[in-house]
């Protein structure tokens, strides 16, 4: 549901693309559907993120194609990601949301502060959109860190981090 709710992507595709049609659950028990076109996919958003619910069955369009392509596809990007992204150490996936015309990773690594650390939560090194865990980073360490971070790029570039990750309750 979640990568739904905020229309994850990579490589320049989304799942919106491919949502057909999703069914709900509301908080007073009550299922029900709404269409792809209806939920307005954008960038990291879609109009889920206001609604109270939970996603419970998502219908995509898949497109046929030859079993060993899709393989070979796949093992591009699992390849790919464990050589850009900190995949074999705890983390919250893609901190940030990137600016317009611009990454968030680059930005970050720009203003020096790859390997930045406060507690054990760090700034990866090897993709500074990333915050992975050391060994024991609490919230308030990754929180701290977040904060850090959004501050020096906004001083240093004039660009507001906006976050890709979403914060629930209290720290």
């Amino acid at each position: 549901g979640g990568a739904v709710i905020m229309n994850a992507g990579a490589n320049g595709s989304s799942v919106g693309a491919l949502v057909r049609e999703v069914l709900l659950l509301n908080f007073e028990g009550r299922l029900f559907h709404r269409t792809g076109e209806a939920l307005n996919f954008r960038y990291r958003s879609c109009d889920l993120q206001q609604e109270p619910a939970i996603v419970v069955e998502v219908r995509f369009a898949c497109y046929p194609r030859e079993k060993q392509l899709i393989r070979e596809e796949m093992e591009r990007f699992v390849a790919r990601r464990l050589s850009t992204q900190p995949l074999r150490l705890p983390n919250a996936g893609s901190v940030f949301k990137n600016p317009p015309g611009d990454s968030a990773g680059r930005l970050i690594e720009a203003a020096g502060l790859k390997g930045l650390r406060v507690g054990d939560a760090q700034i990866s090194s090897l993709h500074a959109n990333f915050i992975v865990n050391l060994g024991k980073a609490t919230a308030s360490d990754v929180l701290s860190l977040i904060d850090k971070t959004r501050e020096t790029v906004l001083a240093r570039d004039g660009v507001e981090l906006l976050l890709e990750v979403q914060i629930i309750g209290d720290v």
